[in-house]
């Protein structure tokens, strides 16, 4: 009995001391990133005002056009490989129309 009451007490400050542990590094790591936070703050010039809407002023952007939209053709195969309006009716009915008896 009295070996019972020695493992409770033993569980209960193992449990205990981990809590603490959890909440004391919790509040350590917690000062570090206010403390990195004003550091990289201080640190950083400060940015000049910019217009928020509208394009870019740089137009660095890769594979968006501002302008209007370009017209492809939608038959034009220019990797070699035939359209499926080239292939006929009949090749892709089976994918096409699965549900239609």
């Amino acid at each position: 009995m009295i070996l019972l009451f020695i493992f409770s007490k033993m569980a209960i400050f193992k449990v205990a001391s981990t809590l603490f542990m959890m909440a004391f590094f919790q509040k350590l790591f917690y000062l570090f990133g206010l403390f990195l936070n004003y550091f990289l703050k201080s640190k950083s010039p400060k940015p000049s005002p910019s217009s928020v809407y509208g394009a870019p002023s740089d137009y660095n952007t890769i594979g968006y056009s501002y302008g209007p939209p370009e017209h492809e053709s939608l038959h034009t195969q220019d990797n070699g490989y035939p359209g499926i309006s080239e292939l006929g009716g009949g090749a892709f009915d089976w994918l096409v129309n699965k549900n239609v008896k």
